[in-house]
């Protein structure tokens, strides 16, 4: 992933930010954070860069937790969580097709490191809404991303057949970690329909 798409509209009207607003330094002055880019298109700011990196949510998260499945199929996760100069790489098969195992594998902590960047400078999760709902579909697709860390709340991000811009990236970074460990689910490493 290098070019830079808005997360709120599509946009690859992109321009980089270099100073905080004054409403940033009123907000935030303590964690000297400012929003890196503004979208041409949609004039949304997005992408966070914080002086101390100590600060960074992508710095504090530890595990990233991904849900994905439907009522037909059953749902499939995939829980990458940071230990010690490693990540671990745990797979749950939809209850459906669960066998008692559980499929797991170590990743180095460059790859985790990674995918963090992926996950905070490329998709920007932090400016994705909490929920995206479509009420005018019955069953379908749910899915849901869990975001944890040190020291703050985790980010919970969820849907049911609404998708936010982004989702197709989302499912680019995760799908070859479903794959190493041979968990592949017809049907979800769809991707989406460009809107």
């Amino acid at each position: 992933m290098s070019t830079i798409i808005c997360p709120k509209c599509g946009s690859s009207a992109i321009k980089e930010r270099k100073k905080q607003t004054p409403k940033e330094r009123n907000q935030d002055n303590k964690n000297r954070m400012r929003h890196a880019y503004k979208c041409e298109t949609c004039k949304g700011l997005f992408g966070r860069v914080y002086e101390y990196k100590e600060y960074s949510p992508e710095y504090q998260c530890y595990q990233l937790e991904f849900t994905v499945g439907g009522f037909r199929d059953g749902y499939k996760t995939i829980q990458i969580e940071q230990a010690d100069g490693y990540a671990n790489i745990t797979v749950y098969p939809p209850v459906i097709r669960y066998d008692g195992i559980q499929y797991t594998a170590h990743i180095p902590l460059s790859d985790w490191e990674d995918i963090k960047d992926d996950l905070f400078n490329q998709l920007f999760v932090l400016s994705w809404k909490k929920n995206y709902m479509n009420h005018d579909v019955m069953d379908g697709t749910q899915w849901e991303v869990i975001l944890t860390f040190d020291n703050r709340k985790p980010l919970k991000i969820s849907g049911s057949n609404d998708y936010p811009i982004l989702y197709n990236q989302l499912l680019d970074l995760v799908n070859p970690y479903f794959d190493l460990l041979g968990v592949e689910i017809a049907g979800y490493h769809t991707r989406l329909n460009k809107r």
